[in-house]
């Protein structure tokens, strides 16, 4: 984490600022060390460059390595509640990000970064000299892939996801103007109107609740800035509602399993559904169908949504020039929108 992002950063739970206490860096790039809450309630952890920035506390691992220093702290700040998280996170999405690094993958959703940031442009009808000066969200930037190259072209931009994915982010990144952060989209540890353009392609509706998630992401852009999702549609014909049914009924059997059997279960789907489309004179590649299995069959969560039901939440929240793309696909849809002054 390069230190001049600390400003950016602030409590999940009481939207504080944050005092940084450092325990390891590389000139300006923060390695480890703690980020504590100014009302001195709360304090969270810097891991391996990583803001660790969940209401579950400390990872029990990072608490053992410097168990004095934060000790130290406690001691300076006896108001403060320190949390330990003793239980890792079994989350299907960081089985998936691993497969992704594990096998290599040179492209995500079956695109390049090249592909993914043409896209990128136009969906958020932006030129790539607009983009020069915008700070931008990644809200559930999955394998930071899209996150980094998208640095190379921005002022800044800050990847946030849920999944142990950021730290394989965080390891292969080269750009000092990019942040990732281990945190939860619900409680976003950002203030309000902090960022230029949020982008957020099919992540919340991974999420308990998109319409709440929706609420505490679209608050965080400033006024006159830009908001885009990618979400799931409910529409489609006979034939791909029940394939999707069918595909929502072995998910709700999966993503109670411990991982390893989720990944037999996936390994196992993907066997059959590659070689039924094979016979079918289909030519997949193996890796990308995986992938789309993972996100198919693992995620605790998966909602649909109507295109004008998502522009009714941008308009009734204070957001304008409401646009689509990819309106007619069965699959999913992109949403647009420019918050204006006045509301929220």
């Amino acid at each position: 984490m390069e230190k001049k992002f600390v400003n950016i950063l602030r409590d999940p739970l009481t939207g504080n600022n944050l005092n940084l206490v450092v325990f390891t860096e590389k000139e300006d790039n923060i390695i480890d060390g703690l980020l504590i809450d100014t009302s001195l309630k709360n304090i969270y952890c810097i891991s391996a460059g990583v803001p660790i920035m969940l209401e579950s506390g400390i990872p029990a691992a990072f608490y053992q390595q410097y168990e004095k220093e934060v000790g130290k702290q406690k001691d300076l700040y006896p108001g403060i509640k320190i949390v330990v998280a003793h239980q890792s996170k079994d989350w299907s999405f960081s089985h998936e990000w691993d497969f992704f690094e594990n096998e290599s993958m040179g492209k995500t959703w079956h695109m390049t970064v090249e592909d993914r940031y043409v896209k990128f442009l136009f969906e958020n009808q932006v030129t790539e000299d607009e983009v020069k000066s915008k700070l931008i969200l990644d809200a559930g930037c999955g394998n930071g892939t899209h996150t980094e190259n998208v640095s190379r072209h921005c002022a800044s931009i800050v990847g946030l996801d849920f999944s142990e994915s950021i730290f394989n982010a965080e390891k292969r990144r080269t750009s000092k103007n990019l942040l990732f952060v281990q945190g939860d989209l619900q409680k976003p540890p950002f203030a309000e109107e902090t960022f230029d353009m949020i982008i957020s392609n099919g992540v919340i509706h991974h999420t308990p609740s998109t319409y709440t998630t929706f609420l505490s992401v679209s608050k965080l852009s400033k006024m006159n800035g830009s908001l885009y999702l990618w979400l799931y549609s409910r529409q489609g014909n006979l034939g791909w509602r029940f394939k999707r049914r069918c595909f929502d009924i072995a998910r709700m059997i999966v993503c109670r399993l411990p991982g390893n059997f989720q990944k037999m279960a996936v390994s196992v789907t993907t066997f059959l559904l590659f070689n039924i489309r094979k016979l079918l004179g289909y030519h997949d590649d193996f890796l990308d169908i995986k992938l789309d299995i993972y996100d198919s069959i693992t995620p605790r969560w998966r909602h649909y949504h109507e295109p004008l039901e998502v522009r009714g939440w941008y308009l009734s929240n204070g957001y304008s020039q409401v646009l689509f793309s990819s309106w007619e696909t069965w699959y999913g849809f992109g949403i647009l929108g420019k918050r204006k002054p006045g509301k929220i």
